[in-house]
């Protein structure tokens, strides 16, 4: 179904994302018409989501036979359960491989520690604002009036806003937190250049902070 020319049949049945399964039988019926709204809502139980990421086919046939009453599983060959296998032992060897290597290096080098920890800090800023931006989206229109999309598709959309917004706000924190911490640096103690850079520093933060807050006003109209 498209959204875009079927956004009154959305509305009627409040349909949150397509596309989706929907079970109907006789045991299966519409809620009651919301005199205030005038949609015909479909139950959550009755839906299934239809997503390339938030569920496997397991996922698929246990909604179908809690529906059906029926009893089909996934069938899978040798060859794709040793592939699932050997997928897990390697995942867990790479993960005993990264963490003996991060102790090594947070021992041996302890800037390693910081980069670390801002880059875990830009992952997890990008999530949030990824869930904050998804109201409305930057988007322009072609000659025909459709939306266009700076990045290809709505999921690029999102993760580049998400992408930049966390890197203004990992941007400012690093400037203030490099105009806060500049004048205990023996190198800069009494050179006139600590001056400058704090308030080039400084001014990069605000912009940046100011930046997300333009974000936001456009985002949220």
């Amino acid at each position: 179904m498209d959204a875009y020319s079927n956004t009154e049949l959305q509305r009627l049945h409040e349909l949150k994302a397509v596309p989706l399964l929907v079970h109907f039988s006789h045991k299966s019926q519409l809620t009651k018409k919301k005199k205030k709204s005038g949609t015909l809502a479909i139950k959550a139980a009755d839906q299934f989501r239809i997503s390339k990421y938030d569920h496997t086919p397991e996922d698929l046939l246990e909604w179908m036979n809690q529906k059906t009453g029926r009893e089909v599983r996934v069938f899978k060959t040798p060859h794709e359960r040793l592939s699932s296998a050997l997928k897990m032992l390697f995942g867990a060897v790479l993960l005993v491989i990264v963490g003996i290597f991060g102790i090594y290096s947070a021992r041996t080098w302890p800037i390693t520690c910081a980069i670390v920890a801002l880059s875990i800090e830009f992952v997890s800023m990008s999530g949030i604002f990824f869930n904050i931006l998804q109201g409305m989206m930057m988007q322009g229109k072609d000659a025909e009036g459709n939306p266009e999309w700076i990045m290809q598709g709505m999921r690029g959309q999102y993760l580049g806003e998400g992408l930049a917004a966390s890197f203004l706000m990992i941007t400012s924190g690093v400037c203030m937190l490099t105009a806060v911490r500049l004048p205990s640096v023996k190198y800069f103690q009494g050179s006139k250049k600590a001056s400058s850079i704090q308030l080039v520093s400084v001014a990069v933060s605000v912009l940046c902070m100011w930046a997300v807050f333009e974000m936001y006003a456009v985002k949220t109209g």
